[in-house]
Order: structure tokens, then sequence, then C-alpha cells
């Protein structure tokens, strides 16, 4: 028999008044507060239904939380995520052609296998192009373990499996929750300065230090 068309929805005018109304922003010019993880399910959930002539499915949704990024001397940029999908192969990364607020083409997946150094926490450029990650992992004693690799972008293709060298650990008198860093040169010499906040709470350390980068692995140059 015919196939009975479904009837034409009755008019809606508060979804008429929102899409006359509606603009567009630079990712820029966003500022926080950032959704929320129910609102953000509420939103890809729609946006996962929108209207898909030809059932071509044109679109993927990436969400990226408590990124990890690396801007590169080529200008490309480099984004870990401690909360990025995890598979087999490892946590989904993105490598942007520039700047991943501007409009360009879609970055690169890969993904990185840390190997059960723990998460990824934050990123910097070394001088030789090649980029530092540190690395969180919870436990007992101590209750946390940072360890810094290297990993190198020459390594990095679509949907690749990454890895990086461990060059160090922080040693355990200053093991605490480092969750940033910064590479520096000084009189031709190379350091890495770790930050970390105590969180409000009292088992938590506020931390500044500074190590120097020597003989790591690749170009004659480890952390000590």
């Amino acid at each position: 028999g015919q196939q009975k068309e479904d009837p034409m929805p009755e008019k809606n005018q508060a979804a008429l008044d929102f899409l006359a109304k509606r603009r567009s922003h630079s990712p820029k010019l966003l500022t926080t507060p950032v959704p929320s993880k129910d609102e953000l399910t509420a939103l890809l959930t729609l946006a996962a239904r929108s209207p898909d002539h030809g059932a071509l499915a044109p679109w993927r949704f990436i969400v990226i939380e408590k990124p990890a990024m690396a801007r590169l001397a080529d200008g490309r940029t480099l984004i870990f995520s401690e909360d990025a999908h995890s598979d087999p192969r490892g946590r989904e990364a993105l490598l942007y052609t520039g700047d991943p607020a501007a409009p360009g083409p879609a970055p690169l997946r890969f993904f990185y296998d840390a190997e059960g150094k723990g998460l990824v926490s934050d990123a910097a450029p070394l001088p030789d192009g090649r980029v530092l990650l540190v690395h969180r992992r919870l436990g007992l004693s101590p209750i946390f373990t940072t360890t810094l690799a290297i990993v190198d972008p020459a390594d990095i293709a679509k949907d690749a499996v990454v890895r990086s060298v461990a060059i160090g650990q922080v040693p355990a008198p200053l093991a605490d929750n480092y969750e940033g860093a910064a590479v520096m040169r000084r009189d031709g010499r190379t350091f890495v300065w770790l930050v970390a906040d105590n969180n409000f709470n009292a088992w938590q350390r506020s931390l500044l230090v500074e190590f120097e980068l020597v003989d790591l692995p690749g170009s004659k140059k480890a952390a000590r």
C-alpha cells in the first residue's frame, strides 16, 4: 500500500522566534561558564538529530575537556585531553593546522597511548620541535605520580597511535598534583617549570618547581 506521510507539525512560534534571533560568535569570544555535562549531553543529542539528507552522516562530535595544548613552532596546535574518549588504541587527540579558535580545516585526529604513565595534564613545546608531556597518575603512596615524557609531532598521522618516551618523574618529596608546564631556554640550557595548586585541600600543596632538562633521548639532552 501507499506509505502514509507524517503530518506537518504545528507552527511553533517560540522556535521561530529563537531561530530569528540566534547569532553565531567566534570561539574566541566565548567565555565561562562552560556547559555542564548534562547540558552538553542535551546539546549533542539535539545536534545529532539535525536533518541529514541522504543519510550522509557528515558530522562527528569530539568533546575536549581539561585540554593540554601546545603551539608548535610552525603554527600548528596540539591538543591532548584527560577526558577524551579512550579506546584500545589510546585517547583521542587532535592536531590543528593553526589556531583551534580560528576558522580553518578540521583537525587531524590521532590516538595517544600513554603506556601507563597516567593522564596528560599539560604540554609544552621543546626547542628541538618535540613536545614535553606532563602525566599525572593517582595512587596511594604517593597519591600523585608525575611523569615527564617527550612526544615527536613527526609521528602524528591520521588515526595513528602515537607514543612518548619517558624522561623522568618528579621526586617523592615534591610529589603533588602538577597541572601546568612551561619550557624556557636560559644561557644555552633548557628548563621546565611545573606548577601545582592545592585546590583548597589540606592534603595538597601549591608548588612552583624548576628542573633542568639534560641528556634528552634523541637530542643528547633527561630531567634532573
